[in-house]
């Protein structure tokens, strides 16, 4: 895929070039502390690739009846796994499934034009390869903690992943994936700036903690990376933005929640 060099240059000639719509989000009432003016891409073209390929992958069913303690679980990993994979060849793609629960990552090179700049402190980065993965639409995500960014090499972006845990990682690891979101909290429909900085800075607790999988949402001991805005979010916010009914929250939920809004999208 061709990168549009030009697309790193402003989020407008982005949004012009992957014709997307920009939204005006409301702005925050008088009366509350920081108000915040900005601006959120409909979301419709992510949501139906989303059903989509939930139609032929089946993530909802697969994680719906999924557990970790069933007797044959190590049986229907493996068979959701073989399904992935002849999607995957069936299209021409290389599959990753095999290594789905190992580190996440991009194609080994900087070349998503993520722009830093646009990324507001808290916003939750979501970002995907072609293809079908065990992750389900979208492959990984993070929160941005922006008090530690000062370069794209910055450990500044908490998320979690295997035999690491919770930990932080950098933009330049996120900009190795073909396509990236960057989503704030939107709290009765307003953006409030502060409430996700809480957010965030309320998730560094978790660093640290080991990871799994298929780790309950309730647990403060397991994590996986969309766990950790999902709990952010629930805890600080009181809202649920885990939009599938099912006990994992994958990354595509956090995109359908209609309390996460798109603020920039890269490709």
């Amino acid at each position: 895929m061709k990168k549009n060099l030009m697309a790193c240059v402003t989020c407008f000639s982005i949004l012009i070039s992957t014709s997307l719509n920009i939204v005006q989000a409301k702005e925050t009432p008088n009366n509350q502390s920081n108000k915040t003016k900005i601006q959120y891409i409909d979301k419709t073209p992510f949501l139906n690739k989303i059903k989509q390929e939930d139609k032929k992958a089946g993530y909802s069913d697969f994680y719906k009846s999924f557990k970790p303690t069933d007797k044959n679980h190590d049986e229907k990993l493996k068979n959701f796994e073989n399904k992935l994979d002849k999607l995957n060849k069936k299209d021409g793609l290389k599959s990753d499934s095999s290594i789905s629960m190992g580190r996440s990552g991009g194609g080994g090179s900087y070349s998503n034009p993520l722009n830093m700049d646009r990324v507001l402190d808290g916003s939750t980065l979501l970002v995907n390869n072609p293809g079908f993965h065990m992750q389900g639409s979208i492959q990984h995500c993070g929160m941005l903690d922006k008090a530690k960014f000062s370069s794209y090499s910055s450990k500044c972006i908490l998320t979690a992943e295997p035999n690491e845990g919770v930990i932080y990682e950098s933009p330049n690891h996120f900009r190795t994936y073909d396509e990236s979101w960057a989503l704030v909290y939107t709290a009765n429909e307003t953006y409030d700036a502060d409430q996700q900085t809480h957010a965030v800075r309320y998730a560094r607790k978790f660093l640290g903690n080991t990871y799994f999988w298929a780790a309950s949402l309730s647990s403060d001991k397991l994590w996986y990376c969309s766990k950790i805005p999902y709990r952010a979010i629930l805890d600080r916010c009181g809202t649920d933005i885990n939009t599938n009914g099912c006990a994992t929250c994958l990354p595509s939920d956090i995109l359908e929640s209609h309390k996460m809004e798109i603020t920039s999208y890269w490709n």
